[in-house]
């Protein structure tokens, strides 16, 4: 055979291989859209993933969805904390007593497999997978979980809220789960992000001009540790350069101070602060303030999440 009609030969077989890809990807989008409709969960399946949900959830449970993008199951779960993290298999789940999962395997690119293998590794299945329609309903329990003998977070509604003024302070009246302060700024227990990872956690946005927004528990019981996380929230973590200060996050118990958080301007993880509490009675119920400032509120939205143990 001559080199042309050689030549000639070889783009004739490539065009064929190539026709012959474009024919498979076309059957597969025709086959892909096809079968849809049998994989994406109907109204019908959720409600009836509720309706198992619902007779046993408890206090320290929360849900999750696998993949982390199929969030629609939250519309028909309201009032259950999720665990929304781009890989569940690395979530902080120390909070967490019971998870359930709420899982979509036949999505494309769900990895739901991996994340599901890491999840019972730390957890321990509790009870058989159930199916509504596409869902499936996992529940796993946390053998690493301790009941705190104080949540701040959850039992914010139970606080007290003022705005410390010299000489005298502005009382913050509860309106519903949140405390009103004045000008939209609310204290309560909200979930925010920081650095893209959502935290239950005390919505407390500072006032500026150094004045402490305080958050007052009157009786809150105490046992050998007080851990409290805190940060800027959303893109404000970022932001600097524009007047922006610190965020101070002080702590007394009994009107004795405990330690002082502060989130440095620039700052994106939430930081961590431990106070030892051995040394209160464990069985009376304690006075635990927390007092937030700065000097210019400027892209500081605020929160903190504070456990005894």
């Amino acid at each position: 055979m001559s080199e042309p009609a050689l030549r000639s030969s070889s783009k004739r077989l490539l065009l064929g291989i190539e026709l012959a890809f474009v024919m498979a990807a076309a059957l597969w989008g025709l086959w892909f859209h096809a079968t849809l409709p049998g994989r994406v969960p109907t109204d019908a399946d959720y409600r009836a993933l509720a309706q198992a949900v619902r007779p046993s959830y408890a206090v320290g449970d929360f849900a999750a969805v696998l993949p982390e993008w199929a969030e629609r199951a939250r519309m028909f779960l309201p009032g259950v904390p999720f665990v929304a993290v781009p890989d569940l298999a690395h979530a902080d789940l120390s909070r967490v007593r019971r998870l359930w999962v709420i899982e979509q395997p036949d999505l494309p690119r769900s990895d739901v497999a991996r994340a599901r293998a890491a999840l019972a590794a730390a957890l321990r299945a509790d009870g058989p997978p159930r199916k509504f329609g596409p869902l499936v309903l996992e529940r796993f329990t946390n053998p690493g979980f301790h009941e705190p003998r104080f949540d701040f977070t959850r039992d914010v509604a139970r606080a007290r809220v003022w705005l410390q003024l010299p000489g005298r302070r502005i009382d913050c009246p509860r309106d519903g789960q949140h405390f009103q302060c004045g000008r939209g700024l609310t204290v309560g227990h909200e979930v925010r992000e920081i650095q893209f990872t959502p935290y239950d956690c005390v919505g407390a946005n500072p006032v500026g001009r150094d004045i402490p927004l305080v958050v007052d528990y009157p009786g809150a019981l105490l046992g050998k540790t007080l851990r409290i996380l805190a940060g800027v929230t959303g893109e404000m973590g970022w932001r600097h350069g524009e007047g922006q200060t610190p965020v101070t996050l002080s702590v007394s118990i009994d009107g004795q101070p405990q330690g002082t958080l502060t989130i440095p301007v620039g700052t994106v993880p939430p930081q961590h602060l431990s106070v030892d509490t051995s040394a209160f009675d464990p069985s009376r119920p304690h006075d635990v303030q927390f007092a937030v400032r700065t000097q210019n509120n400027k892209d500081r939205e605020f929160c903190f999440d504070a456990q005894s143990e």
